[in-house]
């Protein structure tokens, strides 16, 4: 037998907590040795698979303290991990809307040998992978849906989150339908479907305008909402929110799978459609709100 204890990962299961969101790795330790050893201390050091991005490990827990025996008998051991929004952000750009994550996972163990034939001192040894090496990483993969679950845990959206006014919410119900519209593009971002999220933000912003109208024309729908929003007067405020709607709408056009000639869009284009339009609907809501409680 090589001389090595193994690393035999179960699942990862999602957490919430401080000091920031956090995944439990659960898996058992395999003694691939001839030797009897107590377990003094385990460690863990976590990475984004390939990229040299370490992760804080929050806890490690060793379910229990009967020694490791010899010849394969297996151990419980978890590792909690934390995952700092920065991380998540970083995972997710690398991710780019495809499958799910890989981590590496290195556990290390402080034992000692309680055979009658080894001499008692304690050392450390990094737990390998099955036909590996002694200190190979251990890759783990995170299935695509799994890893989306704990996005929605998490709070995490993929982008900067706006929270919306939630007074507009009273005297503007239909805004919800707007909510609705931003949601389902948010999802179709998580995929990775750049142009049906763009798509899904004109339909955001479009439904605003013809609820705050009643109407099914975007244009009259429009003239409503800014009226509602700023008043009788058409002051330079009014006219100044009119101009940057007119120029996000182009922008937003090019989702559509009917425009001509066809032009390709990208992570960073959906990305700005998104934020623009939590940016735009953060204050009609601000505006409405306000207008509904003076």
């Amino acid at each position: 037998m090589s001389d090595e204890l193994v690393f035999v990962f179960e699942r990862a299961i999602n957490m919430r907590g401080r000091p920031c969101p956090s995944m439990e790795v659960h898996g058992k330790i395999a003694n691939r040795t001839d030797t009897p050893y107590a377990v003094l201390q385990v460690a863990a050091e976590v990475s984004v698979g390939g990229t040299g991005v370490y992760l804080p490990v929050l806890r490690v827990r060793w379910l229990t303290d009967r020694p490791l025996a010899p010849r394969d008998e297996l151990r419980s051991v978890s590792f909690r991990v934390g995952l700092p929004l920065q991380a998540v952000a970083f995972i997710e750009e690398r991710r780019n809307g495809g499958a799910g994550v890989l981590f590496q996972v290195e556990p290390e163990l402080l034992v000692v040998p309680i055979s009658k034939t080894d001499e008692r001192v304690p050392r450390t040894m990094q737990c390998g992978v099955e036909g590996g090496e002694p200190g190979s990483f251990k890759s783990i993969a995170v299935a695509r849906d799994q890893w989306l679950q704990m996005l929605k845990v998490f709070g995490w959206d993929d982008i900067e989150v706006f929270e919306l006014h939630a007074a507009a919410l009273k005297p503007i119900p239909p805004l919800s339908k707007s909510l609705e519209h931003l949601r389902q593009a948010m999802d179709q971002f998580r995929l990775g479907n750049w142009r049906q999220c763009l798509e899904g933000t004109r339909f955001a912003f479009e439904s605003v305008a013809k609820e705050a109208g009643a109407t099914d024309d975007t244009r009259e729908g429009f003239l409503e909402l800014r009226r509602r929003m700023f008043g009788e007067a058409d002051d330079k405020k009014s006219e100044a929110f009119d101009a940057m709607v007119k120029g996000l709408n182009p922008f937003q056009q090019i989702g559509r799978h009917a425009s001509n000639p066809y032009v390709e869009i990208l992570r960073e284009d959906a990305l700005m459609g998104l934020r623009m339009t939590l940016n735009l609907l953060d204050y009609v809501s601000v505006r409405l709100g306000r207008r509904a409680t003076s």
